[in-house]
Protein backbone atom coordinates (compact mmCIF):
# COMPACT_ATOMS: atom_id res chain seq x y z
CA UNK A 1 0.00 0.00 0.00
CA UNK A 2 2.89 2.84 0.83
CA UNK A 3 4.73 1.55 -2.21
CA UNK A 4 1.27 2.37 -4.33
CA UNK A 5 0.69 5.84 -2.62
CA UNK A 6 4.76 6.42 -3.43
CA UNK A 7 4.64 5.47 -6.77
CA UNK A 8 0.84 7.90 -7.43
CA UNK A 9 3.14 10.24 -5.58
CA UNK A 10 5.82 10.01 -7.91
CA UNK A 11 4.19 10.32 -10.83
CA UNK A 12 1.88 13.40 -10.02
CA UNK A 13 5.15 15.18 -9.42
CA UNK A 14 6.56 13.84 -12.47
CA UNK A 15 3.06 15.05 -14.72
CA UNK A 16 4.09 18.34 -12.72
CA UNK A 17 7.12 18.70 -13.97
CA UNK A 18 6.63 17.98 -17.13
CA UNK A 19 3.44 20.68 -17.37
CA UNK A 20 5.60 22.88 -16.11
CA UNK A 21 8.38 22.42 -18.74
CA UNK A 22 5.95 22.97 -21.33
CA UNK A 23 4.56 26.32 -19.90
CA UNK A 24 8.31 27.35 -19.62
CA UNK A 25 8.83 26.14 -23.28
CA UNK A 26 5.57 27.97 -24.70
CA UNK A 27 6.38 31.28 -22.72
CA UNK A 28 9.99 31.20 -23.80
CA UNK A 29 8.58 30.68 -27.51
CA UNK A 30 6.53 33.52 -26.84
CA UNK A 31 9.01 36.35 -25.75
CA UNK A 32 11.47 35.07 -28.77
CA UNK A 33 8.77 36.10 -30.73
CA UNK A 34 8.67 39.45 -28.90
CA UNK A 35 12.53 40.12 -29.23
CA UNK A 36 12.35 39.19 -32.91
CA UNK A 37 9.13 41.76 -33.33
CA UNK A 38 11.61 44.29 -30.76
CA UNK A 39 14.47 44.06 -33.43
CA UNK A 40 12.25 43.94 -36.32
CA UNK A 41 11.01 47.56 -34.99
CA UNK A 42 14.04 48.83 -33.81
CA UNK A 43 15.44 47.82 -37.00
CA UNK A 44 12.93 49.52 -39.56
CA UNK A 45 13.63 53.22 -37.70
CA UNK A 46 17.21 53.04 -39.12
CA UNK A 47 17.84 52.92 -42.72
CA UNK A 48 21.55 52.48 -43.23
CA UNK A 49 21.10 49.15 -40.76
CA UNK A 50 18.56 48.05 -43.00
CA UNK A 51 21.15 48.29 -46.18
CA UNK A 52 23.47 46.33 -43.92
CA UNK A 53 20.89 43.88 -43.38
CA UNK A 54 20.50 43.54 -47.09
CA UNK A 55 16.72 45.02 -46.07
CA UNK A 56 15.85 47.75 -48.86
CA UNK A 57 12.63 49.16 -47.76
CA UNK A 58 13.87 52.70 -46.57
CA UNK A 59 16.76 52.62 -49.44
CA UNK A 60 16.45 55.70 -50.67
CA UNK A 61 16.97 57.18 -46.86
CA UNK A 62 19.92 57.98 -45.01
CA UNK A 63 19.91 58.02 -40.67
CA UNK A 64 17.99 60.89 -39.23
CA UNK A 65 20.97 62.08 -36.71
CA UNK A 66 18.24 64.73 -34.73
CA UNK A 67 18.10 65.23 -31.26
CA UNK A 68 14.12 64.12 -31.38
CA UNK A 69 14.67 61.10 -33.59
CA UNK A 70 17.41 60.03 -30.93
CA UNK A 71 14.56 61.25 -28.26
CA UNK A 72 11.94 58.94 -29.64
CA UNK A 73 14.51 55.79 -30.73
CA UNK A 74 14.97 55.79 -26.68
CA UNK A 75 11.23 56.32 -26.35
CA UNK A 76 10.41 53.22 -28.37
CA UNK A 77 13.06 50.89 -26.94
CA UNK A 78 12.01 51.88 -23.10
CA UNK A 79 8.23 51.07 -24.32
CA UNK A 80 9.54 47.76 -25.84
CA UNK A 81 11.27 47.28 -21.76
CA UNK A 82 8.34 48.40 -20.08
CA UNK A 83 5.91 45.49 -23.03
CA UNK A 84 8.63 42.78 -21.69
CA UNK A 85 8.13 43.05 -17.92
CA UNK A 86 4.64 43.75 -18.19
CA UNK A 87 4.25 40.38 -20.41
CA UNK A 88 6.93 38.29 -19.24
CA UNK A 89 8.55 37.23 -15.99
CA UNK A 90 12.28 36.11 -16.04
CA UNK A 91 11.43 33.08 -13.65
CA UNK A 92 8.89 31.70 -16.44
CA UNK A 93 11.50 31.47 -19.37
CA UNK A 94 14.14 29.23 -19.94
CA UNK A 95 17.88 29.16 -19.68
CA UNK A 96 19.00 31.06 -23.47
CA UNK A 97 15.68 32.96 -22.67
CA UNK A 98 16.71 34.37 -19.61
CA UNK A 99 20.03 35.35 -21.32
CA UNK A 100 18.09 37.07 -24.02
CA UNK A 101 15.80 38.94 -21.02
CA UNK A 102 18.53 40.29 -19.38
CA UNK A 103 20.83 41.50 -22.30
CA UNK A 104 17.42 43.05 -23.83
CA UNK A 105 17.56 45.03 -20.17
CA UNK A 106 21.09 46.01 -20.78
CA UNK A 107 20.81 46.89 -24.18
CA UNK A 108 18.26 49.46 -23.07
CA UNK A 109 19.76 50.51 -20.36
CA UNK A 110 22.95 51.36 -22.72
CA UNK A 111 20.79 53.15 -24.60
CA UNK A 112 19.73 55.29 -22.01
CA UNK A 113 23.29 55.97 -21.10
CA UNK A 114 24.90 56.85 -24.39
CA UNK A 115 21.50 59.24 -25.27
CA UNK A 116 22.58 61.20 -22.42
CA UNK A 117 26.10 61.93 -23.63
CA UNK A 118 25.10 61.62 -27.99
CA UNK A 119 26.75 64.63 -27.89
CA UNK A 120 30.08 64.57 -26.50
CA UNK A 121 31.86 63.48 -28.88
CA UNK A 122 33.84 65.24 -32.13
CA UNK A 123 31.69 65.04 -35.14
CA UNK A 124 35.33 64.95 -37.01
CA UNK A 125 38.32 63.48 -36.81
CA UNK A 126 40.79 62.42 -38.95
CA UNK A 127 39.65 59.03 -38.38
CA UNK A 128 36.23 58.93 -38.27
CA UNK A 129 33.11 61.20 -39.04
CA UNK A 130 30.33 62.05 -41.44
CA UNK A 131 32.28 63.25 -44.42
CA UNK A 132 34.26 59.73 -44.28
CA UNK A 133 30.80 57.45 -42.95
CA UNK A 134 28.64 58.65 -45.28
CA UNK A 135 30.92 57.81 -48.71
CA UNK A 136 32.66 54.71 -47.25
CA UNK A 137 28.40 53.23 -46.53
CA UNK A 138 27.64 54.08 -50.28
CA UNK A 139 30.26 53.11 -51.21
CA UNK A 140 30.69 49.52 -49.45
CA UNK A 141 27.12 49.03 -48.49
CA UNK A 142 24.66 50.67 -51.02
CA UNK A 143 24.67 47.98 -53.99
CA UNK A 144 23.00 48.91 -57.28
CA UNK A 145 21.20 45.92 -58.35
CA UNK A 146 18.41 47.54 -60.79
CA UNK A 147 17.00 50.51 -61.49
CA UNK A 148 15.00 51.33 -58.71
CA UNK A 149 18.53 50.45 -56.31
CA UNK A 150 19.94 53.57 -58.90
CA UNK A 151 17.04 55.95 -57.83
CA UNK A 152 17.25 55.20 -53.97
CA UNK A 153 21.22 55.82 -54.23
CA UNK A 154 20.50 58.84 -55.96
CA UNK A 155 18.08 59.92 -53.36
CA UNK A 156 20.62 59.25 -50.79
CA UNK A 157 23.19 61.57 -52.86
CA UNK A 158 20.72 64.23 -53.21
CA UNK A 159 19.96 63.77 -49.39
CA UNK A 160 23.64 64.53 -48.25
CA UNK A 161 23.54 67.69 -50.06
Amino acid sequence: MKIEIFFLALVALLGCWIANAADIAAESRRANEFFDKCWDETVARHPVDESFYGIKTHYDQLEDLSDEKAAADLKALQDQLATLHRDFKLESLDGPTQLSYKLFELEVERAAEEFRFRNDVYPISQMRGVHAQIPTFLINVHQVDNEKDARAYIARLNAIA
